[in-house]
């Protein structure tokens, strides 16, 4: 027997399920089970089911000990977060914006996905609600006949929106996310990090030397300027230089940001 999706009933009703199931001998003393079943399999979330636990004893201390009567030898985990990584690009192909607009955003933004995914907090169901999903494009702004710009950061919050059921869940992603993975590797999302900078510090355009403190840790950044816009470089990091060893914030600037983008109170968090 299968049961699916066990993790949806009732907390105090999936516990006195597990609790009949777990009954194998029948009064005959054979050993079988008394229903019958050659193998019990439940498919759920486990993570789900530890908060149902807690939600009923109010602690989760026992949860281990009290799951481990459940089942034969250890938990099957079905993880597919490595293999949706992989297949990101394709499955992100199907996203009804221009060619050059998904290339430019996948350039800043992909690492920021992957992290989401390894986080959890996408999986396969919500990419699947953005592959038929229409996204209109922010508008271009022409600087020049060479130069043009796009606001990106607000193209991944609205990719964000076309995944989760509303806002609140976007925001409560993304700061899931910030307490998961707290710094990330500064070479893979130095596009992203520098245009969330100049949207949270519009005034800090001259050529100066700009430090940020996060976390108790103390960012350096060269700014420069050009003709059509500032560029935020992180140069050092408590003093450390070494461009391969740098990290950064990201989501902590994302969960700064998504007030901007996100049809949310500045109270929520």
């Amino acid at each position: 027997m299968l049961i699916d999706d066990f993790d949806r009933l009732e907390p105090l009703q999936s516990f006195r399920l597990l609790n009949i199931l777990s009954t194998n001998d029948n009064e005959t003393g054979t050993g079988e089970n008394k229903f019958g079943f050659d193998k019990i399999i439940i498919v759920c979330d486990i993570n789900n089911l530890r908060d149902c636990f807690v939600h009923i004893n109010g602690t989760n201390k026992a949860f281990n000990g009290y799951i481990d009567k459940f089942y034969s030898t250890e938990i099957f985990r079905f993880d597919i977060r490595n293999d949706l990584v992989k297949v990101i690009n394709i499955l992100f192909s199907q996203i009804n914006m221009p060619p050059d607009v998904r290339s430019e955003f996948f350039e800043r933004y992909l690492d920021i996905i992957q992290v989401m995914i390894n986080c959890g907090e996408i999986n396969v169901r919500t990419i699947t609600k953005i592959q038929e999903a229409h996204i209109e494009i922010i508008p271009t702004k022409t600087l020049d006949d060479f130069h043009k710009t796009c606001d990106y950061a607000g193209l991944l919050f609205l990719v964000l929106k076309k995944m989760f059921v509303d806002d609140y869940e976007v925001s409560n992603a993304i700061s899931a996310c910030s307490i998961q993975e707290p710094l990330s590797p500064y070479r893979k999302n130095f596009t992203a990090i520098n245009e969330v900078l100049c949207l949270l510090y519009p005034s800090i355009t001259e050529k100066q030397q700009h430090e940020l403190l996060i976390y108790d840790n103390k960012y350096t950044f060269n700014i420069q300027k050009t003709a059509y816009y500032s560029y935020w470089k992180l140069v050092a990091v408590n003093g450390v230089t070494d461009y391969y060893a740098l990290t950064f914030p990201v989501f902590h600037l994302l969960d700064r940001i998504k007030y901007q983008y996100l049809n949310i109170p500045k109270s929520y968090e």
